[in-house]
């Protein structure tokens, strides 16, 4: 996932899921991610990333399936910081699969409950 918005004309943000398609086998890192619940975004907060408040202008064109709260409303310490000034449902977007998953998941513990 590429993780700044350096490319915006050539379509590549903040987001942008990609291949790898070459390696530089000469230089190791690893990082281990363990994906609890697909659709749920891991939001590290530092100290000099904060804002005291936020304006969001939230519309169908800014965002990315699964990421309409993760942006702007991650960086800020207290809900009461956080200005809504324009929003739409179409900004909340679901990937597909996720719903899928998350139907299947209700499902399984529909089931459970019969028991």
């Amino acid at each position: 996932m590429f993780l700044n918005n350096k490319y915006i004309d050539k379509q590549i943000c903040n987001g942008t899921i990609g291949i790898v398609t070459d390696m530089n086998k000469e230089q190791e890192i690893v990082r281990v991610a363990f994906c609890i619940n697909r659709g749920i975004v891991d939001v590290e907060i530092y100290l000099d990333n904060n804002i005291n408040k936020a304006s969001l202008h939230l519309d169908d064109q800014i965002f990315a399936p699964d990421q309409a709260y993760h942006v702007a409303i991650s960086r800020c310490r207290f809900l009461d910081d956080v200005i809504i000034l324009f929003l739409t449902l179409d900004a909340f977007k679901a990937d597909e699969k996720v719903k899928k998953e998350y139907i299947r998941l209700e499902e399984i513990i529909y089931l459970k409950c019969q028991d």
